[in-house]
């Protein structure tokens, strides 16, 4: 290639980005900026709200500190956030009062993290009280009571921990141990003096990051190109990254697994000795979908399944069904909406009612 096609091939890649980000810039302006102005969010929420661009992590007042579980809701919290609302009960779980357990009642009860929690949608909507009314529309004489005891950024350790402080005051017949990927890392969290869930410091870095990094980093907040890219290449590249250490065995991704196993071993035998039936059910995010099945941390966690002999609920075999529909909030690929709520709890209902038939 000669030096004036090398320079035309530069010219002409450079005129197609300046194209590109001027083609994002015109839709973010038409398209989102007209349609829902920042004023109008704010204005439509109460004057208590909280800012709808905040995680809800930062909203004060919302987390106290624990020391066996590092954080827990505030009892009697009530917040709105992105268009849901959010109330704690007494007992410190999101809805309304938990009712007293009988002895003819079949209990379920779901652990988990935000996924669980309902993060982004109304409580009615969430995947576990979708699968109580079901479970209600199956056993209309005894209706089962399904258990919420799920917290934002919660991992394995802390729902043993949970387990092991509902079990002799619940009594459960199913054990649903909703898991997502993350939830084999420690907790990198703690709650400031304002109720707010926040991290940890990382430790510093030793290795100085390059000038490539240091210019990328500072130009991706300006371009939208920039961001489209990083949000959809970037992320698979990541994830194709996790899967090579995710195999390692020496890796710091084994240790945690590792770790992670030792700990739902512990809550099977717990649960085993009350006689109650523990479920594992696998929630992926977006990029564990359609063609490219990026998925190191299912086969991870479907071997945790095998070597504990506890039945595995892959909620992606019911979601990949339905790629056409939108299952996940706008923007987040990891929560998912109403609607992949609801394909959870059939997913569920489809599994749990013979147990419950059969017990």
């Amino acid at each position: 290639m000669t030096r004036t096609r090398f320079f035309l091939v530069v010219v002409g890649l450079c005129l197609a980005c300046l194209a590109a980000e001027g083609i994002l810039r015109f839709y973010r302006f038409v398209f989102v900026s007209r349609r829902m102005p920042e004023a109008e969010v704010i204005k439509a929420l109460p004057e208590n709200a909280p800012d709808p661009y905040l995680f809800m992590s930062d909203i004060p007042g919302l987390f106290v500190a624990d020391p066996e579980v590092v954080h827990r809701y505030r009892r009697g919290a009530r917040i709105r956030w992105q268009g849901a609302w959010y109330e704690i009960n007494t007992q410190g779980w999101r809805g309304p009062e938990w009712p007293k357990v009988k002895e003819k009642d079949d209990v379920v009860l779901c652990l988990g993290d935000s996924i669980t929690f309902g993060y982004g949608v109304p409580f009615e909507t969430t995947f576990c009280k979708r699968l109580e009314v079901l479970l209600k529309e199956k056993f209309p004489r005894n209706p089962p009571i399904v258990f919420n005891a799920a917290s934002d950024n919660y991992n394995t350790e802390q729902e043993v921990r949970i387990f092991k402080e509902l079990l002799p005051l619940l009594r459960p017949d199913i054990v649903i141990v909703n898991f997502y990927r993350n939830d084999i890392y420690p907790s990198l969290f703690n709650v400031d003096d304002q109720g707010r869930l926040c991290l940890l410091p990382e430790p510093e870095v030793s290795s100085p990051s390059s000038p490539f990094h240091n210019f990328y980093s500072s130009l991706l907040p300006h371009s939208f190109l920039l961001k489209f890219l990083d949000q959809r290449i970037g992320s698979v590249i990541s994830f194709w990254a996790l899967q090579v250490s995710y195999n390692a065995t020496g890796s710091r991704e084994a240790r945690y697994w590792q770790e992670a196993e030792q700990r739902l071993r512990e809550l099977v035998q717990l649960a085993r000795r009350s006689h109650a039936q523990v479920l594992f059910a696998y929630f992926p995010d977006l990029h564990e979908l359609g063609i490219l099945k990026i998925r190191p941390s299912f086969y991870r966690f479907r071997r945790i399944s095998h070597n504990l002999q506890v039945p595995l609920i892959d909620i992606r075999e019911s979601l990949q069904r339905h790629l056409r529909e939108k299952l996940y909030r706008k923007g987040d690929p990891f929560h998912l909406n109403e609607r992949g709520h609801r394909l959870a709890a059939q997913a569920l209902v489809e599994v749990i009612e013979p147990l419950l038939k059969n017990r």
